[in-house]
Protein backbone atom coordinates (compact mmCIF):
# COMPACT_ATOMS: atom_id res chain seq x y z
CA UNK A 1 0.00 0.00 0.00
CA UNK A 2 1.18 3.25 -0.93
CA UNK A 3 1.76 5.93 1.95
CA UNK A 4 0.34 9.58 1.53
CA UNK A 5 2.48 12.05 1.60
CA UNK A 6 1.31 15.78 1.11
CA UNK A 7 3.15 17.87 -1.07
CA UNK A 8 4.58 20.92 0.54
CA UNK A 9 2.73 24.05 0.31
CA UNK A 10 3.98 26.76 -2.12
CA UNK A 11 5.94 29.91 -1.08
CA UNK A 12 2.59 31.80 -2.03
CA UNK A 13 0.83 29.88 0.67
CA UNK A 14 3.02 30.18 3.35
CA UNK A 15 3.25 33.79 3.93
CA UNK A 16 1.54 35.51 6.20
CA UNK A 17 -2.61 36.22 4.93
CA UNK A 18 -2.77 40.31 6.31
CA UNK A 19 -5.60 41.92 6.06
CA UNK A 20 -5.85 43.94 3.22
CA UNK A 21 -6.80 48.00 3.49
CA UNK A 22 -9.37 49.36 1.51
CA UNK A 23 -7.08 52.77 0.82
CA UNK A 24 -5.17 51.06 -1.84
CA UNK A 25 -3.50 53.64 -3.68
CA UNK A 26 -0.76 53.20 -6.91
CA UNK A 27 2.71 54.43 -6.68
CA UNK A 28 2.22 57.64 -8.33
CA UNK A 29 -0.59 58.86 -6.69
CA UNK A 30 1.72 57.86 -3.27
CA UNK A 31 4.83 59.83 -4.98
CA UNK A 32 2.60 63.16 -5.39
CA UNK A 33 1.45 62.97 -1.88
CA UNK A 34 4.71 63.34 -0.54
CA UNK A 35 6.11 65.27 -2.90
CA UNK A 36 9.00 63.02 -4.37
CA UNK A 37 9.55 61.18 -7.61
CA UNK A 38 7.55 57.34 -8.39
CA UNK A 39 11.50 56.14 -8.40
CA UNK A 40 11.95 56.96 -4.77
CA UNK A 41 9.01 55.39 -3.95
CA UNK A 42 9.88 52.78 -5.62
CA UNK A 43 13.09 52.95 -3.67
CA UNK A 44 11.15 53.14 -0.25
CA UNK A 45 9.63 50.00 -0.93
CA UNK A 46 13.00 47.39 -1.80
CA UNK A 47 14.38 49.11 1.61
CA UNK A 48 16.14 46.26 3.42
CA UNK A 49 15.24 48.04 6.60
CA UNK A 50 11.63 49.02 7.54
CA UNK A 51 10.77 49.00 3.84
CA UNK A 52 7.20 50.84 2.79
CA UNK A 53 4.98 48.21 2.79
CA UNK A 54 3.54 47.57 -0.30
CA UNK A 55 1.76 44.87 -2.88
CA UNK A 56 1.60 44.15 -6.51
CA UNK A 57 -1.80 43.46 -7.78
CA UNK A 58 -1.96 42.05 -11.66
CA UNK A 59 1.07 43.36 -12.28
CA UNK A 60 0.77 48.06 -10.66
CA UNK A 61 2.21 48.31 -7.03
CA UNK A 62 -0.27 49.21 -4.65
CA UNK A 63 0.31 50.92 -1.03
CA UNK A 64 -2.21 51.91 1.77
CA UNK A 65 -2.60 55.31 1.99
CA UNK A 66 -2.81 55.24 5.72
CA UNK A 67 0.13 52.87 6.30
CA UNK A 68 2.34 54.85 4.07
CA UNK A 69 1.51 57.92 6.39
CA UNK A 70 2.50 56.03 9.35
CA UNK A 71 5.48 54.46 7.67
CA UNK A 72 6.61 58.08 6.89
CA UNK A 73 6.00 59.73 10.15
CA UNK A 74 7.80 56.79 11.88
CA UNK A 75 11.29 57.50 9.22
CA UNK A 76 10.81 60.85 9.81
CA UNK A 77 10.71 60.58 13.53
CA UNK A 78 14.02 58.14 13.12
CA UNK A 79 12.37 55.33 14.79
CA UNK A 80 13.54 52.51 12.47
Amino acid sequence: MLKYSPRPKSKIARQRIRPMPTDWQKSVDIAKHFQVSQATVYRWTQLKNDPLPSQKVIGVRRISLSVADEWFSRREEGNL
